[in-house]
Parts: C-alpha cells; structure tokens; sequence
C-alpha cells in the first residue's frame, strides 16, 4: 500500500494539514517541524505533489494575535491593548495584517486557532500571556506551528522564540520603593499566580519583604483573575481591619485595571494606590 499523508502525520507526530504545509514550505511551520516531517517522508517514502505555487497566498502576510481566553477581563486590561496597538502599527508599515484570535474558553480559542491554520489565514502567531498548563501553547507546539510568545514559556523553553521583561525584578523595586518611603505593612493584589508575570511578580515581593526580615503576611495578598464579588468582599475585610492592622496606609497593586474603578467607588483614597 502507498504512503498516504496521515501515515507521514501519525510517524512525525503531527497533523496532516501540517504535513501538507510542509510540502508547500508554508511560513507559519516552524523550521524544527519542517526538519522532522521531512524526514518522515524521506524514511517512509513519501512523494508529495509538487507545491501548488499560489504566490498571492504568500503576499498575505498575516499575523495572529493570541489573546488569553477570557469573557471580559482581558478588556479591561490596559496591557493587552496597547501591545495590540503596537503590533498593529509594526504591521501598517511593514504591509502586514494582523488578526485578534480568542474567546471565552480554551476550546473556543484553540477553534479558532485551527480554523485561521488549516485554511491559511495567517503565517504565525503572537501570543501575548504565559501561563501554567497552556492546552493553547501544546496545541501550536504539537502542531509546528510557528509562533513567538510575550512572557516566559512554562514549557517547551528551548523551542520556544520569547520577549519578556523582569517580572521578578519588578516586583521587588516596587515593594523596595514603598519600604523606603517607611511602610513596613504592604499589600499586594495581583492576577492569578497561574499567569507566570503574576506570579514572578508575587516572588518579587515576597522575596523583597525577607530581605527587610519581614514575613509576607497572607492575609494581605489577594489574587483574583477578575474583580467578583468575593474578591471585593476579600479586598473590604482587609481595609476593614483596626488601623494597627492595615497596609501601612499603601496598596500595592498589579496589572488590574478593575481595582481602580472599586477603588474610586468604595472612597478608598488613590494616594494609598501605587500601581505596577
């Protein structure tokens, strides 16, 4: 029997359509799977047809965007928009398009991711989050999809193209600019720990409070991936405490846009809010 392309898609670990844009030297495949399912043709013997030679698809020129799925947060986040804008006005000048891929959970997002793949929508992808456990990251990876992400990769570190920043660091400058200014009670609100910035951040200001020999405190950190109601009501019983128990009249707070809207309607005063 002849070698079909899902015996070459079973033998590289990957997908037929991924197979297939292979053969046509597709940009969105990365060289590294290139490489591997090249050689599992080579070992199986599979002829491919000749490449279809549609130049006008490679004048596409087409960017995905990966947001992290989510049903609103991601809006209120200053961050993602204007790294959005950035990258839109990189591809303006260079005659690129980009595209926004996301949704309200995984599954939907990574739909969508395979739709703009399989039907060659886009020649790679951004993704601007890192988190623990990405489905979405296994899914590119897997599928030798070629893609650079924003943040530091929890997996696949060495096949992975980043752009990241000292989360780490920043947290600790931020926690050390607040000690010197004398307060020794700091708070921190931050995203999820299971997005790799917050929690790097988190380490940062931990790590910074035990070189002042001071034991973070639990009950003045509060992660939340939105602003609920029992994150607001978490947020109320520690600004609820005698004033002895209190950050010392500072908020610390990470990346969360919605807190500051909390904030101005509770009458807690900005001058206790410094923002990372």
């Amino acid at each position: 029997m002849s070698v079909t392309i899902k015996d070459v898609a079973a033998y590289a670990g990957v997908s037929p359509s991924t197979v297939s844009r292979t053969c046509n030297d597709h940009p969105s495949i990365s060289a590294e799977t290139k490489k591997r399912v090249r050689q599992a043709m080579l070992e199986l013997g599979y002829e491919a047809a000749p490449p279809t030679g549609n130049h006008s698809r490679q004048e596409l020129k087409n960017i995905g965007i990966i947001l992290p799925p989510s049903a609103r947060e991601v809006y209120e986040n200053s961050f993602y928009l204007e790294t959005i804008r950035g990258i839109t006005q990189f591809c303006n000048a260079r005659q690129y398009s980009a595209s926004v891929i996301t949704g309200q959970n995984d599954d939907e997002t990574l739909a969508a991711i395979h739709f703009a793949a399989q039907n060659d929508k886009v020649d790679g992808f951004i993704l601007l989050y890192s988190r623990q456990d990405d489905k979405i990251v296994d899914a590119l990876y897997d599928e030798g999809l070629l893609y650079v992400l924003i943040g530091k990769p929890q997996k696949y570190a060495n096949q992975t193209i980043c752009v990241d920043n000292d989360n780490v660091l920043a947290g600790q400058e931020a926690t050390e600019y607040l000690y010197q200014l004398g307060h020794r009670r700091i708070a921190y609100l931050g995203s999820d720990t299971s997005l790799a910035f917050s929690a790097d951040r988190k380490a940062g200001y931990q790590t910074a409070l035990l070189r002042h020999d001071i034991m973070p405190d639990p009950t003045l950190c509060i992660e939340m991936s939105c602003l609920s109601q029992e994150t607001e009501q978490n947020i109320a019983a520690m600004l609820s405490h005698p004033t002895d128990r209190l950050p010392s009249s500072q908020v610390m707070i990470f990346s969360l846009p919605p807190f500051s809207a909390y904030a101005a309607s509770s009458g807690i005063p900005f001058r206790r809010i410094y923002r990372l």
